[in-house]
């Protein structure tokens, strides 16, 4: 709990490797309990990048009040093993939502319909966690937006994207941003139908 600050003993950056890439998906929620036995398959496997989430919801349950313990004790220690990461922010707080209903997991998607002011909490958190990681070099923009109601609207996924790539940018000025899609293609273009070519940050 408290303000954000960088985590203890945060590693260097971690460059991706040049050889072949090993990666997979994780969550730190699943990676917590077990973590001894994750890593030891993880050296094991040769995994080499691990794209993990780091969800709103969970850091900044309460307004103002953020709990980093979870991903403190997850991230530092695959990047301590030279395992590049690739952190992916996504979810939105209960309390930011105009619909209860986003407060049940299985509702999420459907439910959690931020009201206008919550771009200011989510431009907030972003910087946080970046500040907070600076080790992280690769960071994605949600999981799967065209899912969620919040964000089906392009011009709205826009809002945060842009918001979180200056965030980022300001604490990490290297890192990579990337815009996040379940289509594919077919999302990708119409996002940069609706940006100038001069005004494409990512």
């Amino acid at each position: 709990l408290g303000p954000p600050r960088p985590a203890a003993a945060a590693p260097d950056l971690v460059p991706l490797p040049t050889t072949t890439l090993l990666g997979l998906a994780a969550h730190a929620w699943w990676l917590d309990p077990y973590r001894e036995q994750y890593l030891a398959a993880f050296a094991d496997l040769n995994v080499q990048v691990v794209r993990i989430g780091i969800d709103w919801k969970r850091v900044e349950a309460t307004p103002g009040v953020y709990d980093w313990s979870l991903y403190d004790r997850t991230l530092p220690q695959l990047a301590e093993r030279r395992i590049a990461i690739v952190a992916n922010l996504n979810t939105f707080p209960a309390w930011t939502s105009t619909d209860p209903l986003c407060a049940d997991h299985f509702n999420e998607p459907t439910h959690c319909l931020p009201r206008g002011d919550t771009i200011e909490g989510w431009a907030r958190f972003v910087a946080a966690a970046a500040a907070r990681y600076p080790f992280i070099e690769r960071w994605e923009i949600w999981n799967e937006p065209e899912l969620w109601k919040g964000m089906q609207q392009q011009d709205h996924y826009l809002a945060y994207l842009r918001r979180a790539h200056a965030a980022i940018h300001a604490a990490i000025p290297g890192a990579r941003v990337a815009a996040s899609s379940l289509l594919g293609w077919i999302w990708l273009r119409e996002l940069y139908a609706q940006t100038p070519p001069n005004d494409r940050p990512c």
